[in-house]
């Protein structure tokens, strides 16, 4: 017991070295984790039992990406009026509500799939940039690995109960035969819906000093920045196919949503351990080294998914994935925010966001569109088996660029 009081008063601790207006950001990214995987892996596994047409799957998703950006570029033109906590509730509050109507609609087709993913990049812009815009001004370079750590467990908590709930809700329905899975996609709409109007509450409570920002778009950088935003196209080629690929991988080759949400459950519990043990011991220098061990996560992960092409190299890959993932995001954010600080002119900050996700974006798009162009070249089979190690091996370039980063900045 005395343990466990010790325990919770070390915690208190390091949560109280955050700034409020930190904590009751945390709150509210919190309460998004929450409904995070309606968001990735339940859509696109909607769309998927809908159409069976992976090529459908990854064009919704690179419609997202391109809208995403343009988010980010309205959004620095709302800020001249609105605060960035008002934004990033409206982006939330569109978002979720384009996903709804997707789920209700009959019937999908290409149109309405590029209608709706656009809105919702659009939206997504414009939560993440005010998001982004209040994480770097609510930390400073001394806390931002702890918050991005917490940040990490926060979401990996949430990817252990959520997607398994929501994933045995869906399926549970028509073995009870009390109602269709679509019903259950409705239903898990209107929740999700409730949840981001908890979340916009929380949102409205923060207060930090509003700046307008006039310039949208960088005209001259540093080197740094712009070797940071080949790392950016690097990691968004990362993330574009990480983002369609997993939910692919498990309702072709293992079973459907209640399959899909556990392994996504088991394999948040294994980032859950390692994370939390990291987070607070983690220091600035121990960024390209968490790098070095993303890579060999994700090439044991990629190589056994092409080799056994099987339930277990999905088990595999998915493991590796948990554990490297926030790996890469604690690395690469504390990069990113370091970098901006670096300017002290205020003005700017909103311009070094955007452009860092202009790049993002353009290396998710160039993903997703390359493992389509596979599926034509050849089959859905070989573009399934063969683009994880396209993933693993991009790493090689990330960590180098962290690395030439690191050295010029220090």
């Amino acid at each position: 017991m005395e343990y466990l009081k010790s325990f919770l008063q070390k915690e208190k601790s390091h949560f109280n070295r955050l700034d409020r207006q930190a904590q009751k950001l945390l709150g509210s990214i919190t309460l998004y984790y929450f409904i995070g995987p309606i968001f990735g892996i339940f859509i696109d596994a909607f769309i998927w039992r809908q159409s069976h047409d992976p090529i459908l799957v990854s064009f919704y998703n690179i419609i997202l990406f391109i809208g995403i950006p343009i988010g980010f570029y309205l959004n620095g033109l709302l800020l001249r009026k609105y605060t960035p906590n008002i934004l990033q509730f409206v982006g939330l509050f569109v978002g979720g509500l384009v996903v709804a109507i997707l789920i209700f609609l009959p019937k999908l087709s290409y149109t309405s799939v590029m209608i709706y993913g656009l809105i919702d990049g659009i939206a997504g812009g414009l939560y993440w940039a005010n998001r982004n815009l209040l994480t770097l001004k609510t930390t400073t370079s001394e806390n931002r690995i702890y918050f991005s750590g917490i940040e990490s467990i926060i979401n990996t908590y949430s990817k252990i109960l959520i997607p398994v709930l929501i994933g045995w809700f869906l399926i549970l329905g028509t073995k009870t035969h009390l109602y269709s899975t679509i019903q259950g996609y409705k239903v898990i709409g209107v929740i999700m819906m409730f949840v981001i109007c908890m979340a916009g509450f929380v949102m409205m409570t923060l207060r930090i000093k509003h700046a307008s920002y006039q310039q949208l778009l960088l005209k001259t950088v540093s080197e740094n920045w712009k070797k940071f935003r080949l790392l950016q196209i690097v990691l968004g080629f990362m993330q574009g196919i990480t983002s369609v690929l997993p939910t692919l991988m498990v309702l072709i080759l293992l079973g459907k949503e209640d399959t899909l949400g556990t392994i996504q459950s088991l394999s948040s519990i294994l980032t859950a351990i390692v994370v939390y043990f990291l987070a607070k011991r983690l220091k600035v220098q121990h960024r390209v080294r968490l790098l070095e061990i993303s890579f060999v996560l994700g090439l044991i992960g990629a190589v056994s998914f092409s080799i056994f092409y099987s339930g277990l190299g999905v088990l595999i890959f998915y493991a590796a994935q948990a554990i490297m993932q926030p790996f890469i995001w604690m690395a690469t954010s504390s990069i990113n925010y370091d970098l901006i600080d670096e300017d002290k002119n205020n003005e700017t900050h909103y311009a070094y966001i955007s452009d860092q996700e202009l790049y993002l974006n353009g290396g998710r798009i160039a993903a997703i569109t390359l493992f389509v162009i596979f599926i034509q070249l050849f089959s859905n089979e070989t573009a399934l088996r063969y683009t994880p190690l396209l993933f693993a091996f991009a790493q090689i370039f990330m960590q180098l660029l962290a690395r030439s980063i690191d050295k010029k900045a220090s």
